[in-house]
């Protein structure tokens, strides 16, 4: 199929451990990909991709959905805005309790599993977007004993003080929600926060006030 010169672009959402190979696929043969995250199981993968997707001159996206969704891009408006002044810290957590099994591609690690690559690639994207890349990264993890993460703790760290404190877990649920300080105020996405429909705004001086943010659809 991705031979026939007949495809514009293919959605890759097979488990993690095969998307290196089918986007490469794709991208070889100058079909655009849109990759599920996490598009690669480590650094040296995803820098490939980056590299075929460049010397192809053909479309690779990470498909992060809550990128997207009304509540994210109202948040951008505002940082745009500069109403809140400049992002100091980003603080985010995404975790779930889940049945331990050795064989599930959430705990074996040939399969791509630890909290990380599953679901800390959310607080990690927040920060991301807001911060930008850190200057130093510091992480803390508690292993099952495959070998992957149960849950992790990171720290970024930016110029000027700026910094991130982001978690990812399989061993409880958590609150899920994400909280975004400015130096005039801070910006609260109400749980689950990586499909938030509300936001509430607290700035320096002013009454707290809520704006909502309705999905269309799924927010997919």
């Amino acid at each position: 199929m991705i031979e026939s010169q007949e495809v514009d672009i293919v959605y890759v959402a097979t488990p993690h451990t095969i998307h290196f190979d089918l986007a490469l696929m794709c991208l070889s043969q100058g079909v655009s990909v849109l990759c599920e995250k996490p598009l690669g199981i480590n650094f040296t993968q995803v820098s490939r991709l980056v590299e075929a997707s460049k010397s192809n001159d053909t479309f690779l996206m990470e498909a992060l959905w809550t990128r997207f969704i009304p509540a994210t891009k109202k948040i951008i408006e505002i940082i745009a805005s500069g109403e809140m002044g400049e992002v100091e810290q980003v603080e985010a957590e995404f975790s779930f309790k889940a049945t331990y099994d050795p064989k599930s591609r959430l705990f074996d690690v040939a399969q791509g599993g630890g909290s990380i690559l599953d679901i800390g690639i959310y607080p990690v994207f927040l920060a991301y977007l807001l911060l930008g890349i850190p200057e130093k990264i510091e992480a803390t993890a508690s292993l099952a004993e495959t070998g992957a993460d149960l849950s992790c703790s990171i720290r970024l760290d930016y110029p000027r003080k700026r910094s991130a404190a982001l978690f990812s877990s399989f061993l409880f649920d958590a609150t899920m929600s994400a909280r975004i300080t400015l130096s005039k105020g801070y910006i609260l996405m109400s749980p689950r926060w990586h499909e938030s429909t509300n936001l509430t705004i607290i700035k320096a001086g002013y009454d707290p006030y809520e704006i909502t943010c309705p999905k269309i659809g799924k927010g997919y």
